[in-house]
């Protein structure tokens, strides 16, 4: 019996496979569950834990409004203000 499962002509494996028909779905779902307070709470929580020196928080947050670095440049900046705010976040804890 040959083996024809990659040789071309083979119509069995046409179309998307389950787990990419499934998380289409999936995400058609929670987009239609979503609401925009939903959304607005998410954020106001992400926004709250930057304030409060979360460095995940801090990039995430930046990530999403001023967009993630594009060049060496821009990156090194920004490794140094994440620098500069742990420095911060560590001398205000110490002070407190």
């Amino acid at each position: 019996m040959s083996d024809t499962r990659f040789k071309k002509g083979n119509q069995a494996a046409k179309g998307e496979n389950r787990t990419t028909v499934s998380a289409k779905l999936f995400r058609r779902l929670i987009k239609q569950a979503t609401t925009a307070e939903m959304v607005l709470d998410i954020w106001l929580v992400l926004y709250s834990e930057a304030k409060q020196g979360q460095s995940w928080a801090v990039k995430l947050f930046l990530d999403y409004t001023a967009g993630k670095p594009e060049d060496e440049e821009l990156s090194q900046r920004m490794e140094e203000l994440e620098g500069m705010l742990e420095k911060l976040v560590h001398e205000r804890q110490c002070a407190a």
